[in-house]
């Protein structure tokens, strides 16, 4: 029979003196009576306890327990003492063979000086008295709670918490309380990783009780734009609970020209959802060149939502290559359809000349009233203010990049072969005769723009490792190679190359920053690098750059991370003093309603990239990504100011 340790009952002995009160009086006299110091003892398992037997006087007492249940062990059962020394009296319980609930049964303690009662309660399988809450809620951000531990019991209780989940720890995670202890314990969790069916597992006395763990989860969907459609001026938001608790929220237009409905703030319970219709002046917008949006405040969080609606010049047009004139605020841009296209960007308007061959190339006079459009061993000149073709001129090449020169003479760069000739021809000339450059061949794919004091190109080689930057002098008309960049492999190259405004500057595709000067020794020097955002060790390259001076800005598009990857939808404002980045422009995507009114998003993949001479637009030339639309070229304007 198991056994735990022995309970002592304390007795309190009272001793009386008695004291006479003064000569000649009489003592007071004492009655004996018999005295047990429990007269109530309450068993929860096989225990023990040690009772007293005790009487104020000091009268010898003889005692005789009897009644006794058959599951308590009296020793001794009988006996005598005196002297008014206390008598300890063990009292064993074995209750194993009784049945679960309470027993209450009587022993009688008779005596020479009286008799006691003394009551006898069994508790089998009685629970573990105890207070302890029955959940433990985490509010949505809180990830450290305490509950209270105590002991209600009048026995000591024994604890240990068991873990549901390896994302939940307790503090302290066992012990021992006494009767009336309590304790704080600290609940920690890792809210990320708990799935919200959770608890904590105490066992008390062996006996297991449970506190629910409640992960309040404030969670919400909320549109991320609104798309207005072309033949709309509104547009619904919606606003859904998906947690499991719920929210307050309100609706404000973050712009001007929006109208609100009246049902604009309100509660939402758990899983419910409502829709907010809105309606907006779409050429009010425009006019503003503002960008409209609502502003969405659950709990006292704001969500910006963007109210989108098709701003793009659409082009009817796959684009081959483009060129802007800041001289005319206008973009020549040639396409699969054998056209040349003159883009009027102050009246957005669209002017074309019928080519004669499939365009591989163009190229504008500086004052941009006159292009020329390379082909495969062809080169047309076209008058932009007139559209009409001037001449016609055979070349012995593929032309893969074609320079127009302020003279009249355009310089054809050859696609293909090793080793090449540059191909210069006096277009304003009808059959003009083809001269080859002098001085060093170039790579067949070198690409070349016109310096801005029109005495000079410079090239860039590709199909060639390591890439240089080369120039040739032109003012006697046939070009004639001067030398390349004092570098052999020390900074990235290759690609092709662009200019600042005043020309004292070169761009590589690869970033690279060089310096431009008439003097041979100054001229292509390292003068720093324009450092892309990039997720990967290597930097990326330039698609596209044009420069400001007004606005002291470089306006960048970037090539995707890798290879296969497309051009992101963004517009970089760097720095054009320091090569630091100012700004970034997320481009407008392409939206496809389809035939039951679900609108599919495509990315816009930017190409080209103009900013006009006064520093207020910037216009970047894009192609719908994966679209599979028939027409997936636009032209998109932003409104930059100084």
């Amino acid at each position: 029979m198991n056994r735990r340790p022995v309970k002592t009952m304390l007795l309190v002995l009272v001793v009386c003196i008695v004291l006479p009160f003064a000569t000649g009086c009489k003592k007071n006299v004492i009655i004996p009576t018999l005295e047990v110091s429990a007269d109530t003892l309450i068993f929860n398992d096989n225990e023990r306890y040690d009772i007293y037997l005790s009487t104020e006087s000091a009268a010898e007492c003889t005692y005789t327990i009897g009644s006794i249940p058959d599951w308590i062990y009296v020793s001794p059962a009988s006996g005598n003492f005196s002297n008014g020394h206390a008598k300890r009296i063990s009292v064993t319980s074995d209750i194993t063979f009784l049945e679960s609930g309470t027993t209450v049964e009587h022993m009688i303690v008779k005596s020479n000086i009286g008799d006691r009662i003394i009551t006898l309660i069994a508790r089998k399988d009685y629970p573990a008295q105890f207070s302890l809450p029955d959940t433990l809620t985490f509010p949505d951000g809180v990830d450290t709670k305490t509950l209270t531990f105590k002991n209600t019991d009048d026995k000591s209780l024994d604890y240990c918490i068991l873990k549901s989940s390896y994302y939940i720890s307790t503090y302290p995670s066992e012990g021992r309380l006494m009767p009336g202890e309590q304790v704080e314990i600290k609940v920690n969790i890792e809210r990320d990783y708990l799935n919200g069916d959770e608890n904590l597992h105490f066992l008390i006395n062996g006996q297991s009780y449970f506190v629910t763990i409640i992960l309040e989860n404030l969670s919400y969907s909320i549109d991320e734009e609104l798309f207005v459609g072309p033949d709309t001026e509104s547009a619904t938001l919606n606003i859904s609970n998906t947690g499991n608790i719920g929210f307050a929220y309100s609706v404000e237009a973050a712009t001007n020209h929006i109208t609100l409905p009246s049902n604009t703030s309100g509660s939402l319970a758990p899983y419910q959802g409502t829709d907010i219709t809105v309606s907006i002046d779409k050429e009010a917008i425009l006019a503003d060149h503002t960008e409209p949006s609502l502003n969405v405040t659950i709990n006292g969080t704001v969500v910006n939502v963007p109210i989108v609606f098709e701003k793009k010049q659409m082009l009817s047009k796959d684009i081959i290559d483009a060129e802007y004139s800041k001289a005319k605020d206008m973009i020549v841009f040639i396409a699969s359809d054998l056209t040349l296209n003159i883009y009027d960007a102050a009246t957005k308007t669209t002017d074309e000349v019928t080519l004669p061959y499939v365009p591989t190339c163009v190229s504008i006079s500086p004052d941009g009233t006159k292009a020329v459009v390379g082909h495969d061993a062809h080169l047309t000149y076209i008058n932009l203010e007139t559209k009409q073709i001037l001449t016609e001129n055979d070349i012995s090449c593929y032309a893969s990049d074609v320079v127009l020169a302020p003279s009249g003479w355009a310089y054809a760069f050859p696609r293909t072969d090793q080793w090449e000739h540059i191909r210069c021809i006096d277009v304003t000339v009808q059959n003009s005769a083809e001269h080859l450059h002098t001085g060093y061949e170039i790579r067949g794919g070198t690409m070349a723009k016109l310096h801005p004091s029109g005495k000079y190109i410079y090239g860039i080689s590709n199909n060639i490792s390591p890439s240089d930057i080369e120039k040739y002098d032109i003012r006697s008309g046939t070009a004639n190679y001067l030398y390349d960049s004092p570098y052999h492999g020390d900074y990235a190259m290759g690609g092709n190359l662009w200019f600042t405004e005043d020309g004292n500057r070169i761009i590589s595709q690869c970033g690279t920053v060089f310096k431009s000067s008439e003097i041979e020794d100054l001229d292509i020097m390292y003068n720093g690098k324009i450092t892309l955002e990039s997720g990967s060790y290597y930097n990326k390259r330039i698609e596209f750059i044009d420069h400001l001076e007004l606005s002291k800005s470089f306006y960048i598009i970037p090539q995707g991370e890798y290879y296969q990857d497309p051009n992101p939808p963004f517009l970089y404002i760097y720095n054009s003093d320091n090569l630091t980045l100012k700004s970034k422009k997320t481009l407008e995507s392409y939206y496809v309603t389809d035939s039951y009114g679900e609108v599919t998003v495509y990315p816009a993949e930017p190409y080209f990239v103009f900013a006009n001479s006064n520093g207020e637009e910037v216009y970047v030339l894009t192609k719908a990504v994966g679209s599979g639309l028939i027409h997936e070229w636009a032209i998109q304007e932003f409104h930059i100011g100084q």
